[in-house]
């Protein structure tokens, strides 16, 4: 009797011990830990439309090689050799036939290091989905952290203030804090990313909110998307009109807030590299002119 007393005892203990404990999930609430994210600073980011404002022809088939772009010259292969696009109000195409020098992209262990602004940390991934972080240390770089993302990361990640953004081959986008590596969120986008992203920021138009964005084109190449850094949801998308058409991963942040892709067109000796710019969506009652649902004039209503 004594032994039941005591058993019965310490489950009541443990009932209320467990009611108060302050933020703790109960059985009816499971999930209700305090949330990952911190607050949001300033005012949520606008939904945002994918502008196209010019297109730069250029010879096929591409080589399915990462665009590059450096100030405002752009390059990959195409046939007969290198494109070399310089963008501006009058864009211009010169094929080369001389390679340009190779960007260090790591080895087979992993990508290339990528640093913190302030040159404390460095980060990189490796096949496996291993994302590795390394702080300075008076004797050099020593290791701060590691995390293990579920499919394969193959390209390095992107680093703003406090936070990692990576893809991966199983759909996903990831965020992490830089300090620790602790996940944030992860949003699925449809299709494996094993091709660099791209933070972008600036200013929309002549509006006061300044936009900051993770850029990426799935490895599918059927899709441009901008997600929201907070929480990774969508601010912008756009989808090919056709399913022969494809973009070739990455999407890059140019001059003036515009953002270029290259694209590969179902007749494989056509091709372009794609300039858009980020805008707001046209008001609900913008109707398009002759848009089929208007009567043409002498119709009866």
């Amino acid at each position: 009797m004594i032994a039941i007393g005591l058993l019965a005892t310490t489950a009541w203990i443990g009932h209320v011990a467990a009611q108060s404990l302050p933020g703790s999930p109960s059985r009816e609430t499971p999930d209700a830990y305090p949330p990952a994210l911190p607050p949001r600073e300033g005012p949520p980011q606008p939904t945002l439309i994918f502008r196209q404002v010019d297109e730069i022809s250029l010879p096929g088939p591409l080589r399915d090689e990462l665009l590059r772009l450096d100030d405002s010259t752009a390059r990959l292969t195409v046939n007969g050799g290198w494109a070399i696009i310089t963008l501006g109000v009058e864009p211009s195409v010169r094929i080369s036939t001389t390679p340009p020098a190779e960007p260090d992209r790591g080895d087979e262990d992993g990508s290339e290091w990528v640093a913190s602004a302030d040159g404390r940390f460095r980060f990189r991934t490796d096949p496996s989905g291993k994302v590795i972080a390394e702080r300075k240390r008076r004797r050099g770089w020593r290791k701060a952290w590691k995390r293990r993302i579920a499919g394969a990361t193959l390209a390095p990640p992107v680093v703003s203030g406090q936070r990692l953004y990576i893809g991966s081959v199983d759909n996903q986008v990831y965020a992490l804090r830089a300090d620790n590596g602790h996940y944030l969120w992860a949003k699925d986008v449809g299709a494996r990313v094993s091709r660099p992203l791209t933070w972008w920021q600036g200013r929309v138009g002549d509006g006061p909110v300044f936009v900051e964005l993770v850029l990426l084109v799935p490895d599918n190449g059927g899709s441009i998307l901008a997600l929201d850094p907070y929480d990774g949801s969508r601010l912008a998308s756009m989808e090919l009109p056709t399913e022969e058409d494809r973009l070739l991963p990455p999407a890059l942040a140019a001059g003036e807030g515009k953002i270029v892709v290259a694209v590969q067109k179902y007749d494989a000796a056509e091709a372009a590299l794609l300039v858009f710019a980020l805008a707001p969506p046209a008001p609900a009652d913008d109707v398009a002119y002759n848009a089929p649902d208007l009567p043409e004039e002498g119709d009866p209503d």
